[in-house]
């Protein structure tokens, strides 16, 4: 007897698939909290690296998005301080490691935006100029009632 089988491809060709690589932006500070733990709500600068580079293994272009204090030493040390002395300043917001933060700026990785700006619209506005994806844990409710509101007024 004789088996004829049909194989059906459903996708893209091989040579499409690994052509296209969408831009991958990340919300840093969303992405970093996450990898800390949710009850601690640490800044994991480490957890941010692995997910960099989780895309950039993978041939995709990669910017994560973090407010600029972050940066910023003295900042960071002002806000540690602060906390040790029991000042309500929240873990989420000192990263634990700002020397990486520093080197994954060196290598284009890192794009900051300015501490009081809304820092998701700068990465919701690249990702749409850039015909991207975004990596978050973020509903951006805050965004679409923002965007709502800036639509019935």
């Amino acid at each position: 007897r004789v088996h004829a089988h049909t194989h059906i491809h459903v996708g893209f060709p091989k040579e499409q698939e690994s052509e296209h690589k969408p831009f991958v932006v990340i919300d840093g500070s969303n992405v970093a909290m996450r990898h800390g733990g949710m009850s601690t709500k640490k800044f994991s600068c480490k957890g941010l690296q692995i997910a960099i580079e989780h895309y950039t293994e993978r041939g995709h272009k990669v910017i994560a998005f973090l407010p600029e204090y972050v940066l910023k030493q003295a900042e960071v040390s002002a806000q540690k301080r602060a906390q040790e002395i029991g000042i309500g300043v929240s873990a989420a917001r000192i990263p634990d490691d700002v020397a990486l933060l520093k080197k994954l700026e060196s290598e284009g990785l890192i794009a900051y935006t300015p501490a009081r700006d809304y820092d998701d619209s700068y990465a919701l506005k690249y990702a749409q100029m850039k015909d991207g994806v975004i990596v978050t844990n973020d509903m951006y409710r805050d965004y679409i009632d923002k965007c709502k509101h800036t639509h019935t007024h």
